[in-house]
């Protein structure tokens, strides 16, 4: 789990370095209407070219954050909380304008992998670089009520898990949400 966790991170800061720092004045599927460049798509959405600058070091300290938590774990929480409301906003905003579903994909993957890196280095149990005994992984927390317990005897051994989470029931809300957004706009335009 500490793999995909730490694999999870990289994907989230390295997408967050790419979009603000190598592809903003750059065309994307992604963008926000008809938007070629990231401050088009603020616009779009509208909001000013101020907001933009902010969210852009919001991210990219989110990011950094993320990154940072690889040696420091208490930075983790922080940046995938940051990362998790930022990519809330995303999506809301790509809801707002009635984008297809496609072009907020992006920032719905990084909302999730996002949430599961919180669920994960919020959890009392959980050590980032190891420490636990490879046949046995044991997660769980006692505020969020989050709670993964995997068995095995060997590493390609079958293993168990009981996952419960109130993050899948925010996404699942999220999911919800977003569809019916979707489905009276498609109703609308009949």
């Amino acid at each position: 789990m500490n793999k995909i966790i730490i694999l999870s991170q990289l994907i989230i800061a390295l997408g967050i370095f790419n979009v603000w720092l190598v592809r903003a004045n750059k065309p994307t599927n992604y963008r926000g209407g008809s938007a070629r460049t990231m401050e088009e798509e603020f616009h779009v959405y509208g909001l000013s070219t101020t907001c933009m600058k902010v969210v852009r070091v919001l991210k990219l300290l989110g990011a950094t954050l993320l990154i940072s938590g690889l040696w420091i774990p208490a930075l983790t929480i922080i940046g995938a909380v940051s990362m998790a409301v930022l990519m809330l906003a995303a999506v809301l905003m790509h809801a707002k304008v009635r984008d297809p579903i496609l072009k907020a994909v992006p920032a719905a993957s990084l909302l999730l992998l996002s949430l599961l890196v919180l669920v994960f280095a919020s959890t009392k149990d959980f050590e980032l670089f190891g420490g636990l005994n490879p046949g046995t992984v044991r997660v769980s927390t006692e505020n969020s009520k989050a709670a993964v317990m995997l068995d095995s005897s060997a590493v390609f051994a079958p293993a168990t898990a009981e996952f419960k989470f109130k993050a899948k029931a925010l996404a699942v809300l999220l999911a919800r949400t977003f569809a019916n957004h979707y489905r009276s706009g498609i109703r609308d335009a009949h």
